[in-house]
């Protein structure tokens, strides 16, 4: 058993029932964010494709954050590639990029997906990582259920100096860790895990980890980058992935602005950005028809009303604007984005207006807290489906940063509810391949709206797709003509 030449082969047995796989026939090439195009089987039913499909990238947010961490230097071992999603665009930036892979489609497709992407420097290893013997002289000697380790490979592909390991299991990675002492003696990377369902699988994957003296992190998707966790069994519910890395691993991210090492003091800060949220908000299309509205009546009239309350409520949003600062070091920037949090959760529990609400929406997706995303839009959808008044007369964030570049114009109401309602969809569940003929039908109602979004109008067709009501693309401007938005129109006509 040899690694792979990195080329894909025609013909594969899937499953060992005979069935073949064409890498040329089989597939689809979808292009995605980064102007990567991977290569997936092309199949309704198949996760990957279906989510690259609606999204244009994967589900996780954490590419985004892999993307900037990348450096020419980097050597990065990828442990079950998913068609290459992340060692694909890696490996356009880095030194050197090994995927442990064993799947014969999936090896396939990473091989079209390097040939699509002109990318020479993946070594696909089609060797296993669990069950290889517990020397490491011979890699080939499967004992099936004995170990599971990367420390029988280390010096047969010169595994020294690696910045960056991404582990895309669940099971047993805690054991992989554990059991591969020499490895993590002679590198320090940041390890990227996916998160288990069993809160007792993670807690292990801590533990393993503390021994190595290692800490855990997670994404703080608004600023792209990683904070430290303080209880793994708080975390929210739909994180999909730990970051684990030892100290001078930490400081050497922390110099870069990648990683939050400490809460900075945040306090003399607003003396020093007076303006900030009011530069923003004449620059912001979606806050323009709203300026004037907002300048009449703030301060002065919410200041007679309720003075703390509104004065902590603009504090969240220059607080917001400071935490999107390049200027300011990361510490900085992730101490501001959580005390704008604060503040605003104060001023919600004593008088939760609209504007507030929306602001929450945006402020929890930006940290993460997707939990709270969620309740807050839905929340806000309930307000404006019942009779009780609504207004936007105090500012607030747009609640997904697609709808900031929208102009609501004279249509306030339907932008308020078009980019409630999508962001709603795109964060209660992960991808609408998990959704049912119920939501189908919510869909078909907005599909309408002004101002709807590709992947909307995306995940409405393959939706559709999925439950058997539609065989073809139903033929849309918004998906048959490229954008920023929409990169794949060869795929819906």
């Amino acid at each position: 058993m040899n690694p792979s030449q990195n080329t894909p082969t025609q013909n594969h047995d899937t499953t060992g029932t005979g069935e073949r796989f064409d890498v040329r026939n089989d597939t689809v090439d979808i292009r995605t964010a980064g102007d990567i195009e991977l290569c997936v089987p092309d199949s309704i039913d198949n996760l990957v494709c279906y989510v690259l499909k609606e999204q244009e990238q994967w589900l996780d947010e954490e590419t985004r954050f892999v993307a900037k961490l990348v450096t020419a230097k980097s050597r990065v071992i990828d442990i079950a590639s998913n068609y290459g999603i992340y060692s694909l665009p890696i490996a356009r930036v880095a030194d050197k990029v090994w995927v442990f892979e064993t799947n014969p489609v999936t090896i396939a497709c990473l091989g079209q997906g390097m040939l699509n992407n002109d990318i020479e420097n993946i070594a696909i290893i089609d060797l296993p990582l669990f069950g290889v013997p517990s020397r490491d002289d011979s890699p080939e000697r499967i004992d099936s259920g004995l170990r599971c380790s990367l420390d029988p490979y280390i010096e047969r592909f010169e595994f020294t100096g690696i910045d960056f390991v991404r582990i895309n299991i669940s099971e047993e990675s805690d054991k992989l860790i554990a059991q591969s002492e020499k490895f993590f003696a002679l590198n320090s990377p940041l390890v990227m895990c996916g998160r288990h369902h069993d809160a007792q699988q993670n807690a292990r994957l801590v533990e393993v980890f503390a021994a190595l003296d290692y800490q855990a992190y997670c994404l703080i998707p608004g600023l792209d980058i990683l904070a430290p966790i303080d209880d793994v069994s708080a975390i929210d519910s739909y994180l999909t992935n730990l970051f684990f890395c030892n100290k001078d691993t930490a400081r050497a991210l922390n110099q870069r602005n990648l990683l939050c090492t400490e809460i900075a003091d945040t306090e003399t800060l607003l003396d020093d950005n007076p303006g900030a949220w009011e530069d923003y908000a004449a620059h912001a299309i979606y806050a323009r028809p709203l300026l004037a509205l907002w300048n009449s009546r703030a301060p002065q009239e919410f200041t007679a009303k309720e003075p703390r309350h509104w004065s902590a409520y603009k504090q969240a949003l220059v607080f917001h604007r400071i935490a999107h600062n390049p200027v300011y070091p990361v510490n900085v920037r992730n101490a501001c984005l959580y005390r704008a949090f604060q503040l605003l959760t104060e001023t919600i529990d004593k008088q939760p207006t609209f504007s507030r609400l929306l602001t929450m929406a945006r402020l929890s997706s930006e940290l993460g807290l997707r939990d709270s995303a969620v309740q807050s839009l839905k929340v806000l959808l309930e307000l404006l489906c019942s009779e009780h008044p609504v207004s936007a007369d105090e500012p607030f964030l747009a609640v997904h940063p697609v709808f900031e570049q929208l102009d609501p114009g004279a249509q306030l109401g339907e932008w308020c509810f078009s980019s409630i309602f999508q962001a709603y969809a795109w964060q209660r569940n992960y991808s609408s391949f998990f959704s049912t003929e119920k939501e189908l039908a919510t869909l078909e109602e907005f599909r309408h709206t002004p101002f709807l979004q590709p992947r909307t109008e995306r995940a409405r067709q393959l939706l559709k797709h999925k439950l058997g009501l539609q065989s073809q693309p139903e033929l849309n401007e918004l998906l048959t003509l490229p954008s920023e938005f929409n990169l794949n129109p060869r795929l819906w006509v």
